[in-house]
């Protein structure tokens, strides 16, 4: 009588932990609405675009990248994340249709308050040409302020 007990018992529980699997319904963990989802997801990407041009202006300023390369992915990166706050600022719709306020001055301050380092308005972060130190050993060019070179890890002397 005991294991018939036992038995009925993990039959229960074994249809109970199966019962999500075999169901058709199922029920949504998450439980903001759509417009809310949308809007999420735009603004991750505006953060992540953020960091793409933070690292990009990193890069160009330790001298790893040509300027004409610096300039170009810039400015599509500075698109790309206009378009995305004109998204935000209508509520998430498709339309690029927007209120008009953003301008490249409007982007660039929010890319100067994602920085740690805070600038003054007009100030330049990034040089346009920076200086450039080439290693002794592997000819790699190095920004100027550079101790070590970026390849091969020499320690670099200024001439």
């Amino acid at each position: 009588m005991l294991s018939f007990i036992i038995i009925v018992i993990g039959l229960i529980a074994l249809a109970f932990v199966l019962k999500p699997l075999i169901a058709k319904e199922y029920i949504a963990l998450d439980h903001r609405d759509e417009k809310t989802v949308k809007l999420d997801a735009l603004i991750a990407k505006k953060n992540k675009i953020y960091m793409d041009i933070k690292d990009l202006d990193f890069e160009f300023g330790i001298g790893k990248m040509a300027e004409d390369d610096y300039r170009s992915l810039r400015k599509q990166s500075m698109a790309e994340v206009t378009d995305v706050i004109r998204q935000i600022d209508i509520g998430g719709g498709e339309s690029s249709e927007g209120n008009g306020k953003i301008t490249d001055e409007y982007i660039e301050k929010l890319i100067a308050a994602k920085r740690k380092k805070k600038v003054a308005p007009g100030e330049i972060v990034i040089e346009s040409h920076p200086e450039i130190l080439t290693c002794s050993q592997c000819g790699q060019e190095n920004n100027i302020e550079a101790k070590f070179c970026s390849e091969c890890g020499t320690k670099l002397v200024k001439d």
